[in-house]
């Protein structure tokens, strides 16, 4: 099968359809890229904007992971502090890898201005409020929108369930983290 690139601008999910008589959904035989078009502003704003580019081979790039889980979370906590120790040694060699631990949203903006990774990577619970119809992350017992941290890097990973759920019409975490110029938020869209 020949691969071709797909730009979503919709609130439904198209990567996960199966369309057709497909056996795979169309994200395994397709790169399906989505693009925000609730508020229909915010998607103007992202199109006229200029993003600018980055080129980090000539420097190491540094990544910040930043552990929000409760380590009386078992065996979540566990399993992601293992994942994020295996990062940061086999990962040594072409990345700058540190990890922390947060407790609070201001604790995660700390860090991140005092580190300004290249890369930040958040592990935590996702939630939903303070709206009913809002996706966020839970840090420790605050709720992170994706506005309360002032800068963020150029890219942002999300290890958190259902932060840009589609279809929904949900406010999301990363469509809010994108205000911050962040050039890419990797999230999950369902829970997990």
């Amino acid at each position: 099968l020949r691969t071709h690139e797909v730009l979503v601008m919709a609130q439904f999910p198209l990567g996960l359809a199966a369309l057709n008589d497909m056996q795979a959904t169309r994200s395994a035989i397709h790169a399906v890229y989505y693009r925000p078009l609730v508020p229909l502003t915010r998607m103007l704003q992202m199109e006229l904007q200029d993003a600018g580019s980055f080129y980090w081979e000539l420097k190491k790039p540094t990544l910040l992971i930043v552990e929000c889980l409760s380590p009386t979370d078992r065996p979540i906590y566990d399993l992601s502090r293992g994942a994020w120790e295996f990062i940061q040694q086999e990962m040594s060699y072409a990345y700058e890898v540190t990890v922390a631990a947060a407790d609070t949203v201001a604790a995660v903006a700390a860090l991140v201005e005092r580190q300004r990774p290249d890369i930040l990577l958040i592990s935590a619970h996702g939630a939903i409020g303070p709206a009913p119809n809002q996706r966020s992350i839970r840090i420790g017992n605050e709720l992170y929108t994706g506005i309360e941290i002032p800068w963020l890097p150029p890219l942002v990973l999300l290890s958190v369930c259902a932060t840009a759920p589609r279809g929904a019409g949900d406010i999301n975490v990363a469509d809010l983290m994108l205000r911050h110029h962040p050039h890419a938020v990797l999230c999950c869209m369902v829970p997990v």
